[in-house]
């Protein structure tokens, strides 16, 4: 693959990111880490898919949301003898990809030094390495910070008025879908209820209990996997109070959340 960081289409269900994750720090229901052109280390791969991204622009790094599905393998290229099309990447350098080492191995990829990929095939692990080739790798920087409210795009303008994020300080691992209304609010629609795999310690949510591991199956009593679920999801704003149907092991529980202004 080419790095060519930059946002490349926007096709029904799915977001299709790059460079737009870096410009504006938000996190999409579905990433592709696609490339053609550019001076950046080639793999061969032409695209790396997420379940979702998340930039976190102070410490310049992107937090990948799973293992990521590698597609269109270029036969001739780097990656072309040992990877196959629909190969999961689990791993860089023996560091699972979803951790911030793992990322960084990716993203910081340098031509001619060796990269040590562990893949999954057929439910089957194992180890290839690559070397890349191509010219350096200029990493992008980002200046914008992470994402708002709980795993919720952030504002970057818009006319006045338009809607400002409540921020919960929780991160959702999920199977959804942003896409971005005139004004700039991000109307989320979820597959699945979403999981919460992290937890801001001086955030609204810890404070009220919600943990890591949890899956938030309601907002306000109404289903998160439905239109007027995630309509409400969508609409949390600064000084809310949100109250949460929290499903953890097998008991299910309310939690209300004062949503704060990031």
């Amino acid at each position: 693959m080419r790095w060519n960081r930059r946002k490349t289409a926007l096709i029904p269900a799915v977001i299709v990111l790059a460079a737009l994750a870096l410009a504006t720090g938000r996190a999409w229901g579905q990433a592709v880490f696609s490339g053609s052109g550019g001076d950046g280390p080639d793999l061969g791969i032409g695209r790396m898919i997420a379940p979702y991204a998340i930039v976190h622009a102070a410490d310049d790094w992107i937090q990948l949301g799973g293992e990521l599905e590698l597609r269109d393998i270029r036969p001739n290229g780097p990656a072309g003898a040992q990877v196959r099309d629909g190969d999961m990447l689990v791993a860089v350098d023996g560091a699972l990809i979803t951790t911030r080492e793992g990322s960084e191995h990716l993203f910081d990829a340098r031509p001619g030094l060796p990269l040590r990929l562990t893949i999954r095939r057929s439910g089957r692990e194992r180890e290839v390495v690559i070397v890349p080739t191509g010219g350096k790798l200029a990493k992008a920087k980002s200046h914008a910070s992470e994402p708002a409210a709980a795993g919720s795009p952030e504002q970057t303008g818009g006319a006045p008025g338009a809607h400002r994020p409540g921020w919960l300080g929780i991160g959702l691992s999920c199977q959804c879908t942003v896409q971005e209304s005139p004004d700039g609010t991000g109307i989320w629609s979820f597959a699945k209820a979403p999981v919460v795999f992290a937890v801001r310690a001086d955030g609204p949510a810890a404070r009220r209990g919600v943990r890591a591991g949890d899956i938030v199956e309601s907002i306000g009593g109404i289903l998160l996997t439905t239109s007027e679920g995630g309509r409400r999801w969508s609409a949390i704003a600064p000084g809310q109070s949100v109250r949460l149907g929290i499903r953890r092991g097998q008991a299910k529980i309310d939690l209300v959340v004062l949503a704060a202004e990031r």
